[in-house]
């Protein structure tokens, strides 16, 4: 008997832990959507998604965009630099 109130004790005390859980992580969720909606006007995740995935696109665009200019502005200039560098 003794045992079985052990055992009944503890998973009370397991599902007390996980509700404050589950109500951390409400907050969390709630929060973040606010500042979706705030930041990005997002109102779903969904939205949200398409619009990180707009995002890594512009960025994949710009990089290649400052390394193709990267790679012009050390061809045109290697051997200045080079010589900026020895003196």
């Amino acid at each position: 008997m003794a045992d079985n109130l052990k055992k009944l004790t503890d998973l009370k005390q397991k599902v007390e832990t996980l509700k404050a859980k589950l109500q951390r992580a409400r907050g969390a969720y709630e929060q973040l959507s606010k500042e979706l909606l705030n930041e990005r006007e997002c109102d779903t995740l969904t939205e949200a998604r398409t619009l990180l995935r707009r995002m890594q696109k512009k960025q994949q665009t710009l990089k290649g965009d400052y390394d193709t200019k990267l790679k012009e502005f050390e061809d045109e200039w290697s051997e200045e630099l080079e010589r900026a560098e020895k003196s």
